[in-house]
């Protein structure tokens, strides 16, 4: 498989391809948008779909050959993340969800050739297998633990200074993103007494913010442009997979303006959306409810 991008980048973003998968699947949902969203194929989840089925999007003419070659891609991707499937559990059911859907969509396209949806049914079917035996795997004391434990490596490796080339404000969010692709986040949408998980994860993130601003007090508020500046060491790879992650964002900026600052901060037209001294308790709440909010399929 080509690999799109470099190791240090999937430390920090472990569930890029999670992401691929997902975005693909929801753009088959809107049947009346489907040529648009397949002609803007040239973001870096189009790159890494084109790299790994080997077809590049400026070679295909054929709008059913995009489709094909980005659900063969999807298929690879697939049977890497069931390689480890309680790690990416959090894909598998958003997949399927959407899945649900899709396919009502996906038949009612007749000017797209059978060779296309029978791809499409083949690996609707394969992922739905897939989902059957997570649902088997995996018990809600199971993912307590699991939870847990990415929790606990996560901000282990934050204090470490694993997140040290991103501002203050996009090393939370990468911790938030992979926490909520993973089996954290897999335990907020499962199981019900999630409340006291969430606070547990607040107060984690105040203290590291803490010590990384180095303030007392979470309620001081810092400027603007000390959250949002980065290390000159960071890697432009590292800013566009950050803004890839963060781009559901996007679709109601002024819902989301934090995670806007934390992800798409080059946005100038956005940046009004949040004070100008915002305080590490506003960062923390605001990024936590983003991600962790009850619409959770919509990202």
């Amino acid at each position: 498989m080509v690999e799109m991008l470099s190791e240090e980048t999937h430390k920090v973003f472990p569930f890029v391809k999670d992401k691929v998968i997902v975005d693909f699947v929801n753009g088959l949902d809107v049947a009346n948008e489907l040529n648009a969203k397949s002609k803007n194929r040239f973001g870096l989840g189009a790159r890494i779909l084109d790299g790994i089925s080997g077809q590049s999007a400026m070679r295909q003419t054929n709008m059913n050959d995009h489709m094909i070659n980005g659900l063969e891609a999807c298929r690879q991707l697939m049977h890497e993340l069931s390689d480890d499937i309680e790690k990416h559990s959090a894909a598998i059911i958003r997949i399927n969800h959407s899945l649900q859907s899709t396919q009502q969509s996906v038949a009612k396209l007749a000017h797209y050739t059978a060779e296309f949806k029978n791809e499409f049914r083949e690996f609707a079917s394969n992922t739905q297998q897939q989902f059957s035996d997570l649902q088997y795997e995996l018990s809600s004391t199971k993912r307590l633990v699991l939870a847990d434990q990415q929790l606990s490596r996560l901000m282990d490796k934050w204090s470490a200074g694993g997140f040290n080339d991103l501002s203050p404000i996009s090393r939370t969010y990468a911790v938030i993103d992979a926490l909520n692709w993973g089996a954290f986040g897999e335990r907020m949408r499962l199981d019900g007494d999630s409340k006291d998980f969430i606070e547990h994860l607040k107060n984690k993130l105040l203290i590291q913010l803490n010590k990384d601003l180095n303030i007392q007090e979470p309620s001081i508020g810092i400027l603007k442009e000390d959250w949002i500046h980065h290390s000159e060491k960071v890697k432009p790879e590292l800013l566009e997979t950050l803004e890839f992650q963060g781009d559901w964002c996007l679709n109601a900026p002024d819902a989301f303006a934090t995670t806007l600052l934390a992800t798409q901060p080059l946005l100038e037209e956005y940046k009004p959306l949040v004070p100008n001294i915002p305080t590490v308790e506003r960062v923390v709440k605001y990024l936590v409810s983003d991600s962790f909010a009850e619409s959770e399929y919509v990202h």
